[in-house]
């Protein structure tokens, strides 16, 4: 069985950020994160998106919803 998805480029911005992704860097290395999301100061009623940061710390080039991966199979 072949599947097929679409990866996004990186300046397309999750927009589910509790969801788990897998990115590819720029060094083609594949990357598996929980979530895109972290806690302004620390408070767990405001969860923020932190893509811009992931993107710039570990190269990010594509990223996917790992269900879109998962369900595809």
């Amino acid at each position: 069985m072949i599947s097929h998805f679409e990866w996004n480029n990186e300046s397309l911005e999750p927009e589910n950020i509790d969801e788990p992704i897998l990115v590819c860097t720029k060094n083609n290395k594949l990357i598996a994160f929980k979530d895109t999301m972290s806690y302004k100061n620390g408070d767990l009623s405001k969860p923020i998106s932190v893509w811009k940061w992931m993107v710039d710390k570990y190269k990010i080039k594509f990223w996917v919803y790992q269900s879109v991966v998962i369900n595809n199979h």
